[in-house]
């Protein structure tokens, strides 16, 4: 339940952030997204999604909700109300939205991978007697 004080706009449902909370996090899984990634493809924080998703905080900006409707390809009346159908079309996401989403998945595990090489690579240029970073060559 949303902390006392924080109410949906009218029309929502009593259950107002809570529901959008959990149908966030249920198409952010669907489409294997982090809550960092989701975060830099609608402009919030990462401790917004959670946020959010955990029904903490304010119902959130109309511009937002689009945003987020937009980016996981939903409907925003889905996102907002719970109405079905989820999508515009089950079997028509279209194209431009599958390659957002892969390329989300793709650029976080490009980034995983990154983060697991750096302490390696550092590592490896002080076994060398290189210097770690552009700062060091100073």
């Amino acid at each position: 339940m949303p902390r006392p004080g924080l109410k949906p706009p009218e029309g929502v449902p009593a259950e107002g952030v809570q529901g959008l909370g959990r149908r966030i996090a249920v198409i952010r899984q669907r489409h294997s997204l982090s809550m960092e990634r989701l975060a830099d493809m609608v402009g919030a924080s990462a401790q917004a999604i959670s946020d959010l998703e955990n029904g903490k905080t304010n119902f959130p900006r109309a511009d937002l909700l689009s945003r987020f409707a937009d980016k996981l390809g939903v409907r925003l009346d889905w996102l907002v109300l719970g109405r079905e159908p989820m999508l515009y079309r089950e079997e028509n996401v279209t194209r431009r939205q599958q390659i957002a989403t892969e390329a989300g998945h793709q650029a976080q595990v490009v980034q995983d991978s990154l983060d697991k090489l750096r302490p390696i690579l550092r590592e490896l240029q002080g076994a060398a007697g290189l210097p770690s970073s552009l700062e060091d060559q100073q």
